[in-house]
């Protein structure tokens, strides 16, 4: 009896590891759907940043409209 090997130790080397495709198909899913909305919350970004640069250019300069620097 002593000779035997604990049963609980055999059954952790026979049992298969655990199926983690799906949740790796899924979770690159959702990485690939929080890269897209990154990628075009970036985009809204730099439309923005044109629009602002425009109209900052508009603009008249501190010394052509008598404003005072200070």
């Amino acid at each position: 009896m002593v000779d035997q090997p604990d049963a609980g130790d055999q059954s952790k080397v026979r049992d298969p590891p655990p199926d983690t495709s799906s949740d790796v198909a899924t979770l690159a899913l959702e990485l690939q759907s929080w890269t897209q909305r990154v990628e075009s919350q970036g985009r809204r970004m730099d439309e923005i940043l044109d629009i602002l640069r425009g109209q900052a250019q508009q603009l008249p300069s501190p010394s052509t409209s008598g404003i005072a620097p200070r």
